[in-house]
């Protein structure tokens, strides 16, 4: 158990010696002014000792900036490269210049809240970057304790790593329609699969001449591609295990994938659908360049590609999906995720109420004929 021992300074001060042995047997002791205070830090050490909850009281005493390269390495093969870079990104612009060179042990709950106050108040970064950088800096704080470098995560502001997105803007099927035509000709089945099958970019870019199933009219996502300076065709599993499944297209979009298959893909099963100049895998870089020049031309500036994936989904919804297969069908694991593509628009708004003013005449009729 720890002890105190009272001893004097040269100047004939009493100091006040809390002496104790840490869990690994090593003797360990820390020195006060005041008595008072000698014996509520050993009563302290003596309960978190016998509760397992000891903490080596230097080990938090490395900075951020240090820990914060070591925790990434640690996370890098378990992490997508896109997400690697977001994480260096949001270390290397708004975490690590403000708190970088804080020891751990001194990230307080009020350091942390003056240094989110401040990204809040700032023009830039956005509330949606805001709340991923607080949550990146929570996840590393959080690793800090199950190290044992940290009694507690520092990281304690309510609501600080939720995302409060703003609604994105709906496309209608006609802006789809126009967006597909006015793309180069090889980039047009790009715009409607996105528009009306829900894939995510990095799906569709991934789509190789084996994934179509012409046969039963289907398409198989098992892929998602990712640009890697090197690597002409790198790509990794879905999101989650959701991601893999496959989904049926209208008559239609089979016709429109037969009619780019003839023109525009090698016969090769391992081709793939969407091809750069020199043939290989199309990259995300030259695909938003030829989306920016379409949206221009057609006066659509204020959308984004995935905004393509945002109509599906809530096409799918309007025409009577539940939740259940919705998440199927855009390869969402949580309802939660799933709902944020289940937009509201006026026009459906309109025709809801229309029917609901018929269901009410109806119902007016059967109670008037009742009297």
């Amino acid at each position: 158990m720890a002890f105190i021992k009272t001893r004097k300074t040269s100047k004939g001060e009493p100091r006040y010696d809390v002496g104790y042995r840490d869990p690994t047997g090593k003797v360990r002791r820390k020195t006060f002014r005041r008595l008072k205070d000698a014996e509520s830090y050993k009563r302290t050490v003596e309960v978190d000792v016998i509760q397992g909850v000891w903490i080596d009281p230097h080990a938090g005493e490395v900075a951020l900036a240090e820990y914060a390269v070591n925790w990434l390495e640690v996370k890098r093969p378990h992490i997508s490269i896109n997400t690697y870079r977001l994480y260096e990104s949001e270390l290397r612009c708004h975490i690590l210049p403000a708190l970088g060179d804080y020891p751990l042990v001194a990230l307080t709950p009020s350091v942390i809240r003056k240094w989110h106050s401040k990204m809040v108040d700032a023009a830039r970064p956005g509330p949606v970057t805001v709340a991923k950088v607080y949550r990146l800096l929570r996840s590393m704080m959080t690793t800090a304790v199950e190290d044992e470098m940290l009694l507690r995560n520092p990281c304690i502001i309510k609501g600080a790593g939720q995302e409060f997105s703003p609604e994105r803007p709906m496309l209608s099927a006609s802006d789809v329609i126009r967006l597909a035509q006015a793309v180069p000709a090889n980039r047009r089945l790009l715009v409607l699969l996105g528009g009306f099958s829900g894939l995510r970019l990095g799906e569709l870019l991934a789509l190789r001449r084996r994934h179509v199933d012409a046969l039963h009219g289907r398409i198989i996502v098992n892929e998602s591609a990712i640009d890697v300076t090197g690597v002409p065709s790198a790509t990794k599993a879905p999101k989650s295990e959701a991601g893999r499944r496959t989904v049926h297209l209208a008559s239609e979009l089979m016709r429109e994938i037969e009619a780019h298959l003839d023109a525009f893909a090698a016969v090769d099963p391992e081709a793939h659908l969407f091809t750069g100049v020199r043939g290989g895998r199309l990259r995300r870089a030259t695909w938003h360049k030829e989306w920016t020049d379409a949206r221009k031309a057609l006066s659509l500036t204020g959308y984004v590609f995935h905004d393509t994936r945002h109509h599906a989904g809530t096409t799918f919804s309007q025409l009577g999906a539940t939740t259940k297969e919705s998440m199927r069908r855009l390869g969402q694991s949580t309802p939660q995720a799933a709902m944020r593509y289940q937009h509201a628009t006026d026009e459906r708004d309109q025709e809801l109420a229309a029917k609901q003013e018929r269901l009410m005449a109806e119902a007016i009729q059967v109670a008037i004929g009742r009297l």
